[in-house]
């Protein structure tokens, strides 16, 4: 009954494993509300995703079942991670780990003054698993675009996610299922002229998301407060970014080639600290001996050039975890540690270290 005195979308059926908390502000209009929520069998904190039919066309309603079917069967570590969902008469939920939107005031670091390259990169990495995988996303953007407690990216609504997508259909159906944020851009006609591919519109999405990611570290605005302005947003990226931005800000066709996956493999990304690190800790029990002294030997001066929030947020959980692994010397972690460890607060340090 929680959620009928909430919501009053129907009644979920006491089988149901998680119990409906409090709405999560989305800083943009949806056919979606967010709410947090528990697991009843452990108390877990989760995610619940809720679409009321009531006030839907047909096409939103076929939007939101294809977005919790493409949730619960896409597989990545930085798709959005769907734990159950349920259709009623009145509406869909869907269930995911706890997640905030990336554009949501409570996802700013307002200390942090470098861009979240690893966030972006792993975005990208997650849409260039769905083109690899013959998927079109359809809504790529910030606002599809979710962060984890730890910071971490996840990719989100899949409303129009499917294959043999249609550039210019997804297009038009975007302007009826997209999340609505009032002084964005729209697409571009060049997707409208038969010439795009279908996934053009993604790429559009990631030029969108490289303007904000790096447009709002240089301003200091985030989510809603940040004014997107593609015209000029070239002149706020690292210049071995600008005309590959370019490129995706206006697709032509493909000619056989992946964009997204040839960005990821620019060195700007592959020699950047952020990406070296996180890439290299989520690979330790792959890696031999040699390659785990050699990476902890050069961690602690890679780390002055790693954002400070993802130090703390990501990089010390993580290190704390590496020195479990069988036959790894704690004394060889613990440098790196000790430098993430000063910039706690007492009270975090305790808890964490």
């Amino acid at each position: 009954k929680n959620l009928l005195s909430a919501v009053g979308w129907g009644e979920l059926p006491n089988s149901f494993g998680f119990s409906v908390g409090e709405k999560v502000d989305l800083p943009f209009s949806w056919q979606w509300v967010l709410h947090k929520g528990t697991k009843k069998s452990d108390g877990s904190v989760v995610s619940i995703f809720i679409c009321g039919k009531k006030d839907l066309d047909s096409q939103q309603v076929a939007a939101a079942k294809n977005a919790v079917q493409m949730a619960k069967s896409l597989r990545h570590t930085h798709i959005i991670r769907a734990l159950d969902s349920i259709e009623t008469e009145g509406g869909f939920y869907l269930v995911t780990e706890e997640v905030i939107p990336l554009l949501s005031p409570e996802a700013a670091e307002p200390e942090e003054k470098q861009p979240a390259v690893w966030g972006l990169y792993q975005a990208f990495e997650a849409l260039s698993f769905l083109h690899q995988s013959g998927f079109t996303h359809g809504l790529f953007g910030p606002c599809s675009i979710f962060v984890t407690k730890k910071g971490e990216y996840r990719l989100g609504g899949f409303e129009l996610c499917r294959k043999g997508a249609d550039a210019q259909a997804l297009v038009a159906q975007r302007r009826n299922c997209s999340p609505g944020l009032v002084g964005w851009p729209d697409p571009p006609s060049c997707l409208l002229d038969g010439q795009a591919p279908s996934s053009g519109v993604d790429f559009w999405g990631a030029a969108l998301t490289m303007a904000y990611v790096f447009g709002s570290a240089k301003t200091g605005a985030r989510g809603t407060d940040f004014r997107m302005d593609m015209t000029r947003a070239s002149q706020d990226l690292p210049p071995e970014l600008r005309k590959p931005f370019a490129d995706l800000a206006k697709p032509g066709p493909l000619r056989g080639r992946s964009p997204i996956a040839e960005l990821l493999q620019l060195e700007f990304f592959q020699q950047h600290a952020s990406i070296r690190v996180m890439c290299f800790l989520g690979s330790l029990h792959i890696r031999s001996s040699n390659e785990k002294d050699a990476f902890f030997e050069n961690l602690p001066g890679l780390l002055d050039s790693v954002p400070i929030s993802l130090q703390t947020r990501q990089v010390l959980p993580d290190l704390l975890e590496a020195q479990k692994f069988p036959g790894q010397e704690a004394a060889q972690v613990l440098p790196s540690i000790l430098k993430i460890g000063i910039r706690l607060k007492d009270e975090e340090f305790k808890e964490k270290v």
